[in-house]
């Protein structure tokens, strides 16, 4: 991952020092303070970008072409703005172990940051020097990636102890999946591949963006009870049960209760004033409920289609490092 820090982020740092320089600092700080912070942090987005980008090329070694840098760039500027506009939403104090962009700069500049991250990330695929029909392309799907985001973000304010699970699914890709199935669609244009071979590394993307979203959930708002780790932005824990979001987890648990333990569920899910005991009991009846290892077999469900789209790929030696990958995704195992 740090060697794919090292080809990314200079990418996104320059463009960013060249298109803000003339700016002053209230207005140009804001928008690199994440991005900075990111600098070598993991890029699994990119990770997955270059690796179906390097199985459809049949990458045997060599310098890898700027334009897919420029993709990678801005999908990790993408990812970036989606933080510092989520923090705002979830009124979460820290990312990345430092204050969020909202309690560092103010919440105006911090959206005015997120938003401007939002358009320089189109601005950077502008830079791809490929022929227009596909730049045009790519330009497309980074629109339609972020329509698709902002419709998930509004779905999971929403989502509520009579909300379906097939709500529920869509809302994960809405708001995860749809960037991983971007990146990868975007890398197999850069590769060159034709339709059949594009649609593939599609699914190939989505499923992993699945598995990463239904992981998430679990580890962001059930782990603090049982899991006993911190997430790696270090949000508030049991986010979504403080706020009133029923997620997989807790849905598939209210679906089985007695009348008795749904009535606690609601009593605990959203209240204001709940307490920590409160959580912790409300973590353990959705575990005692299955809500827990059920979201665990749904996590592994998408991260066994991913392995098995995999597959479908050329088989070259880069694809054993989207198998690698994929493995990744079952640790959540780990910690519950």
């Amino acid at each position: 991952m740090k060697d794919l820090a090292d080809m990314v982020t200079p990418v996104t740092t320059d463009f960013l020092s060249k298109h803000l320089a003339e700016l002053p600092p209230t207005i140009a700080d804001p928008v690199v303070y994440l991005p900075t912070l990111r600098a070598n942090r993991g890029k699994q987005r990119s990770a997955l970008g270059m690796l179906v980008w390097m199985t459809l090329s049949d990458y045997r070694g060599g310098p890898i072409p700027t334009s897919l840098l420029w993709v990678l760039a801005f999908i990790e500027l993408s990812a970036e703005a989606t933080y510092v506009l989520d923090d705002i939403i979830d009124n979460q104090p820290r990312r990345e172990g430092v204050k969020a962009t909202h309690v560092q700069f103010g919440v105006n500049d911090a959206w005015m940051a997120g938003s401007r991250q939002w358009t320089l990330s189109l601005l950077i695929l502008e830079q791809i020097d490929l022929p227009e029909a596909q730049k045009y392309e790519l330009l497309s799907l980074a629109n339609h990636m972020w329509d698709i985001m902002w419709e998930g973000e509004a779905r999971n304010e929403h989502m509520r102890l009579n909300s379906t699970t097939n709500y529920y699914l869509e809302r994960c890709y809405q708001v995860c999946a749809i960037m991983y199935e971007a990146v990868a669609h975007m890398a197999a244009i850069v590769a060159g591949a034709d339709d059949a071979m594009i649609k593939k590394a599609q699914s190939v993307g989505r499923h992993f963006g699945m598995s990463a979203m239904i992981g998430n959930d679990l580890l962001g708002g059930f782990h603090s009870g049982l899991g006993g780790i911190s997430r790696a932005q270090n949000r508030q824990s049991y986010e979504d049960i403080r706020k009133g979001i029923a997620t997989y987890p807790t849905l598939t648990a209210y679906a089985s209760a007695t009348p008795e333990q749904r009535a606690q569920l609601e009593s605990t899910l959203g209240n204001p004033d709940v307490t920590e005991e409160q959580l912790d009991g409300f973590v353990q009846l959705v575990a005692d409920l299955g809500g827990i290892s059920k979201t665990l077999d749904l996590n592994s469900h998408y991260a066994t289609k991913f392995q098995e789209e995999i597959t479908r790929l050329p088989d070259c030696q880069a694809r054993a490092g989207l198998v690698a990958i994929g493995n990744n995704l079952e640790h959540v195992r780990d910690y519950f």
